[in-house]
Parts: C-alpha cells; sequence; structure tokens
C-alpha cells in the first residue's frame, strides 16, 4: 500500500462520513510521506468532519506551509479556521462521539447496507469496497 492509495481511501471514508478511517488512513499516508501536503489535508479534513477544529486548523496549517500555492488548502484552512470560531463563541465542547461517523446511517438500499451520510446522495457505492489488507 502507497501513500496515494491510503489518501484516496482517506477521502472516500469522509465522503462516506467515515471520519475515523478516514483518519486512521491519513495517518498512515503520513507515515509514509510526512512532508506531502495533500496527507495533511486528508487529516485536516477528517479532523473537520470529527467536528476536532483545531486538529483541522493544525492540519491544514501544515499542508499550507508545506504547497503555500494550493488554494485548495488555502481555502480548506479558512473553512476550518471559521468552524473553530464559530465553535469557540458557540461555547466550545466537544461534539463528536465515537461511532457516530459524522452523522453517517447505513441504508438498506446501499450494497451491503453501505453508511452514507444523511444528507448527501449516494453517487457510487462500490468506491468503498477496500479492506485494510488491499
Amino acid at each position: 500500500m502507497n501513500e496515494v492509495y491510503l489518501s484516496n481511501r482517506s477521502a472516500a471514508h469522509c465522503a462516506a462520513g467515515d471520519y475515523e478511517a478516514a483518519l486512521r488512513d491519513a495517518k498512515r499516508c503520513l507515515v509514509l510521506k510526512p512532508d506531502w501536503s495533500k496527507g495533511h489535508q486528508r487529516a485536516g479534513a477528517a479532523h473537520l468532519g470529527r467536528e476536532d477544529y483545531a486538529d483541522a486548523v493544525a492540519s491544514y496549517g501544515r499542508a499550507v506551509e508545506l504547497d503555500p500555492q494550493d488554494l485548495g488548502a488555502q481555502g480548506a484552512l479558512k473553512k476550518a479556521e471559521r468552524a473553530l470560531a464559530k465553535h469557540e463563541r458557540d461555547g466550545g465542547g466537544v461534539r463528536f462521539r465515537a461511532g457516530n461517523r459524522g452523522g453517517a446511517a447505513a441504508r438498506p438500499d446501499a450494497p451491503g447496507g453501505a453508511l452514507v451520510r444523511a444528507d448527501k446522495a449516494v453517487k457510487n457505492t462500490t468506491l468503498l469496497s477496500f479492506g485494510d489488507d488491499e
């Protein structure tokens, strides 16, 4: 398994609302390639989905440090900073709970009862058919 595979799988997990798996893959990606901006962006997305706003800001900030010209990383950093500021204005506190999966729910009409975000339509449920040994 290489860092590109782990990065892509992390993005797929985020799209499905499985932020724990997304964060695991992003961290594994960064073990293989610690100075890769995209790996830090994947970690930032997972943290943001988990509502770990300070960690999201740190991850996106590192991505921007590594690639200052990446407009996507810059925009994601600003989004995470706004989310952190709003969270702090609203009183802070941890809102993510293990097992929550960011609002994901099993859909009986999705293959294998796949987890999907309740607020998003499923486009391609076969994308997440990876196993850890692949």
